[in-house]
């Protein structure tokens, strides 16, 4: 949330990460030192916190590259997560894609309880035909 509403940071760290458009899965990684420092900082401390075992940090890690790369890679198909999980707990694609269009909505990075509860989800949704570009 910080990356995006104290402009020293987004400038500073979370702007090259939406510099670049159609979104596309190599976007994952056009991120600024700052930006992936933070991303690897806080889930490093989040798994401490938790004292996770080994195995659950590699899980951690294959899945979250899993959800960050699906993320970005601009297909909503209909087995996507974020049409499997339900209640639309996950944003996805279409989420991030309006996201990565205005800045100002969609700021949870996978899950979608934070911006309803903040009021930040678009309610227009890029897979109803706003967005030519989400393939």
């Amino acid at each position: 949330l910080a990356l995006h509403k104290v402009p020293a940071l987004r400038w500073v760290g979370h702007a090259r990460h939406h510099s670049i458009t159609p979104l596309d899965a190599t976007q994952v990684v056009n991120h600024s030192l700052v930006d992936g420092l933070m991303q690897v900082v806080t889930n490093i401390v989040t798994l401490n916190l938790l004292q996770s075992h080994p195995l659950v940090r590699a899980l951690h890690n294959v899945f979250i590259t899993f959800l960050l790369t699906e993320s970005h890679s601009g297909f909503d198909f209909p087995w996507a997560l974020h049409n499997v999980v339900p209640f639309g707990l996950l944003g996805g694609p279409p989420a991030h894609e309006r996201h990565h269009q205005c800045g100002t909505v969609h700021l949870q990075q996978f899950f979608t309880y934070m911006d309803r509860a903040f009021h930040l989800v678009d309610v227009r949704r890029a897979r109803e035909g706003e967005n030519d570009r989400l393939r």
